[in-house]
Parts: structure tokens; C-alpha cells; sequence
């Protein structure tokens, strides 16, 4: 199952991971960067030394698809996920709290940031 890998820290990130996870009908699994899960799961995957909180990670498989790159493959999922019989377990609640102190979350030219931030990096990788 593809895992996404989003930024817990930021409201808006929370939404695009939980309206992702939603629209593939559970297809795509979900963890924040910053959960235990998290960490532990990005030990295994990301080479030592390599900052991966940096943008959001869909992982399919042994290729890790991040930020712009990751977009497509998260419209990929999606797709799959609209021939696929949802079910009541699909729903995964995220945390919506904000903590992040570089970008606010709600404001308006900081959320246009971090759009051109998403669009801007992209990366494909081979993960460990």
C-alpha cells in the first residue's frame, strides 16, 4: 500500500494528506513526518543524513516520489482508488494543529509559499 508522508505539524499538509487518503479510498495510507510512526518509518526508508521533512513522500514500493513528483503519483492512487469498493475503516483521523513557526498555516501569502514551495521541489529517490 503507497504511504504518504506529510509535514503533521501544518494544517493545511493534514487536509491534503486526509483528502488524499479519502479520495483513493484508503488506498493511500497516511503518517506525519513527526509521529513516532513517522520517525521510525523514515529511519528505514531515507539514507542516514538525508532530510526528508523537507517536502511530502509518497512511497510506493522501493521509489519514494516527493513533493512535485509525489503529486502525480499521489493522482495516480487516487485513480485506482475510484474503481475500488470503499469501506467505513478507510477514515484515518489527522492531526489539524499548526506548530510549524516558519509558515503560518492559514494566512494567505504563507499559503501561496508553500504552494510554490510544492511546485517548485520535486524529487524521485530510491529508498534504502
Amino acid at each position: 500500500m503507497p504511504l504518504l508522508i506529510f509535514d503533521d505539524r501544518c494544517y493545511m499538509c493534514g487536509k491534503f494528506a486526509h483528502t488524499a487518503r479519502r479520495l483513493s479510498r484508503g488506498r493511500i495510507d497516511i503518517v506525519g513526518h513527526y509521529s513516532e510512526q513517522g520517525l521510525a518509518i523514515k529511519k528505514k526508508i531515507f539514507a542516514e543524513g538525508f532530510d526528508p521533512s523537507t517536502m511530502f513522500w509518497l512511497v510506493k514500493g522501493k521509489t519514494a516520489f516527493g513533493s512535485r513528483s509525489g503529486l502525480i503519483a499521489v493522482a495516480v492512487e487516487i485513480a485506482k482508488g475510484i474503481f475500488r469498493p470503499s469501506s467505513n475503516n478507510d477514515i484515518q483521523r489527522v492531526n489539524m494543529v499548526c506548530s510549524n513557526e516558519e509558515l503560518s498555516c492559514n494566512k494567505l501569502p504563507d499559503v501561496a509559499t508553500r504552494i510554490y514551495r510544492l511546485i517548485k521541489n520535486g524529487k524521485k529517490i530510491e529508498t534504502v
